[in-house]
């Protein structure tokens, strides 16, 4: 789909569809609708800062409280996390990667987030995603500095860039994430271009593959 319908979220059994919203409004928090086949729909609000999702990557996940987590983004310039509780039937938008950055003076003139391409991962109670800024099939992830870990803190609602604290403000130079699991898991990261850094929180393990360019 190409058009406004890819920026509403549906929640069915914890799979994740578009469907388009009824009036197209958008907010930092959203009420969801009934769809059908007793589903809900819930549209992924614009950002602030001018970011208007229109796509996720690797669906929706929980946390142990049971609220469910889903990234939203442009796949060209910046990404954001959105946060829906169950209680309330509300998705609410929590952070993005460009304001967390450049709350952490971490963004660099031209620098773009295209997507988190992890599945939100909850750990030691904070949600933690990261970015893929370039994933086509070439040597364009050459041209980045390298990805960008983010944590969201619910008790403090906040959403922090955890990649300012290291050498040259990135995880991996050149390098972006794809998956992630938890530590102890069988497969713990995937990335494209070179091995993390590993003194970020969350101390995760090395990765399993590194595609060549």
């Amino acid at each position: 789909m190409k058009n406004g319908r890819q920026r509403v979220l549906l929640l069915a059994a914890l799979g994740a569809v578009c469907a388009a919203s009824p009036d197209g409004s958008a907010a930092e928090s959203a009420q969801g609708w009934a769809g059908g086949l007793a589903s809900m729909h819930w549209r992924l609000p614009d950002t602030a800062n001018g970011l208007t999702p229109t796509e996720t990557w690797s669906g929706a996940a929980s946390a142990a409280d049971g609220d469910i987590y889903v990234g939203g983004m442009d796949h060209a310039t910046n990404s954001a996390l959105y946060r829906l509780e169950p209680r309330t039937g509300v998705l609410r938008y929590v952070g993005d990667a460009r304001s967390a950055s450049e709350a952490a003076h971490n963004w660099v003139p031209g620098e773009t987030a295209q997507k988190f391409h992890t599945r939100p991962l909850w750990h030691r109670g904070k949600i933690y995603v990261a970015t893929l800024d370039r994933s086509s099939l070439d040597d364009a992830y050459l041209s980045r500095r390298g990805f960008h870990w983010y944590s969201y803190d619910s008790a403090r609602d906040s959403f922090t860039d955890l990649s300012a604290a290291e050498p040259g403000g990135a995880s991996a130079e050149h390098g972006g994430l794809v998956p992630a699991s938890p530590p102890g898991k069988s497969s713990a990261m995937t990335l494209r271009g070179a091995v993390p850094r590993s003194s970020v929180d969350p101390p995760f393990t090395s990765p399993t593959s590194m595609p060549a360019a």
